[in-house]
């Protein structure tokens, strides 16, 4: 889990690609079409050092919103984010597809009060932040029968590799 850091790059190869890692970003109050309308709110970005964090503070880097001003980020790993997002405690969570708990992503798809963030921006991400990929969630695939979602939702998402220490043996890279 996590993300590799650029200084350790030398020591490490990749063994293949695993899955495409949606971002998942959920939140409270009014629809919202562009992540830089999250200006000034309070958002769950994850623990410090998970890839879900890095790609977050990338993505609000991005949009104009930097740590340390009127936005306040969370960097927690919260048990029931739902819980947080009625409260009013957090205005949005960023979460990652693999590294979440499916309950806690069906929970969230289901409540009509909760919002999936759609990145209707997806192919502007994807040509200025070259490890993402651009990503949907067709309409009715969480739920046919109750319509979930009730839109197609864009996202976006890197691609997860496996990866080890150049120290290997062959045998086992093969």
């Amino acid at each position: 889990g996590g993300e590799a850091q650029k200084e350790n790059f030398d020591t490490l190869m990749s063994l293949g690609s695993v899955s495409l890692q949606p971002l998942m970003v959920f939140y409270s109050g009014k629809p919202r079409k562009l992540i830089s309308e999250f200006k000034g709110k309070h958002l769950n970005i994850g623990p410090e050092g998970s890839g879900t964090n890095n790609l977050a503070l990338e993505l609000l880097k991005a949009n104009g919103i930097v740590p340390g001003e009127e936005t306040r980020l969370d960097q927690t790993d919260l048990e029931d984010p739902t819980k947080d997002l009625y409260s009013g405690r957090i205005d949005a969570v960023f979460l990652m597809g693999d590294s979440t708990d499916s309950a806690v992503t069906r929970k969230l798809m289901r409540d009509k009060r909760i919002r999936l963030f759609s990145f209707i921006q997806a192919d502007a991400y994807v040509r200025r932040i070259k490890t993402l990929n651009k990503l949907w969630l067709p309409r009715g695939t969480m739920d046919l029968g109750n319509d979930i979602p009730a839109d197609d939702v864009e996202l976006v998402g890197p691609n997860v590799q496996l990866i080890a220490r150049d120290t290997l043996h062959p045998a086992l890279s093969d």
